[in-house]
Parts: C-alpha cells; structure tokens; sequence
C-alpha cells in the first residue's frame, strides 16, 4: 500500500445528514478524494483529524453519490 500525503487543509461547508440522527459532515473536494482514492480504492480509509486544537481518530467515508469521501464532525 503506498502512502498519501500526511496533511490536507480542507475549507469546506459543513451539512447535516437528512434524518433524525444529527450528524454533521464535510465533503473533501474531488481533487484530495481521488488521490486518496489512487491507493485506498475500496471502503473507509482510517484518518487523524483536527480542528483548531481538537484533534480527534475517525475515518473517511467514501460518499457514492458526489464520487468524493465525506468526513464526520459531530453526531
């Protein structure tokens, strides 16, 4: 498995999940989803992510209908 670039600065609009359950998502742009995509190309790709001095473990989820993975903030 190859390595991707170590850190990504991501200016993105926050959206809520349609639906009762509150999560909060931003979308990567196409152009960082598909170098992601070049050596992870299946399935959630296991991140560290941070905002500010919140730093936290997540994961990237690919996102079918955009073609680009999607990252959640908050539930």
């Amino acid at each position: 498995m190859g390595l991707i670039k170590s850190n990504y600065i991501v200016n993105a609009k926050l959206w809520r999940w349609p639906g009762d359950m509150g999560w909060h998502f931003i979308n990567l742009d196409k152009k960082i989803s598909k170098e992601i995509r070049t050596i992870y190309p299946r399935g959630l790709v296991k991140i560290s992510a941070s905002i500010g001095n919140t730093k936290w473990n997540t994961s990237l989820f690919p996102h079918l209908e955009s073609g680009v993975y999607i990252l959640a903030i908050k539930k």
